[in-house]
């Protein structure tokens, strides 16, 4: 179970690092979002557009049971995941290997 919540957050940690945008802070204080997700805290749900459902991990999702292989994949919303399956996790069934490009 607790490997699931590490995936989550390495997810919720690289979602959109854009540049011109303030970075998130890297503490956890984890917040489940209105998606299901649990993020790492209030900065990354933000970024995601996600509202905050409660405070503290998310119930365990079944069907989203990932390794931790690191296998950059970039979301067709251009958002990039570590593999193809936390993708999916995030609903993102489109996406190509490798990271996203950064547009400035």
């Amino acid at each position: 179970m607790i490997f699931i919540f590490v995936g989550v957050i390495l997810v919720a940690l690289s979602l959109s690092e854009d540049s011109s945008k303030e970075s998130c802070p890297r503490d956890l204080t984890l917040l489940c979002g209105r998606d299901g997700i649990t993020y790492a805290n209030e900065c990354y749900a933000k970024r995601a557009n996600v509202g905050i459902q409660d405070v503290g991990p998310c119930e365990e999702n079944r069907k989203c049971r990932c390794n931790r292989i690191m296998i950059d994949v970039c979301g067709y919303n251009g958002i990039q995941y570590n593999n193809p399956c936390l993708a999916r996790c995030h609903g993102v069934e489109n996406f190509t290997l490798g990271k996203c490009d950064v547009i400035l």
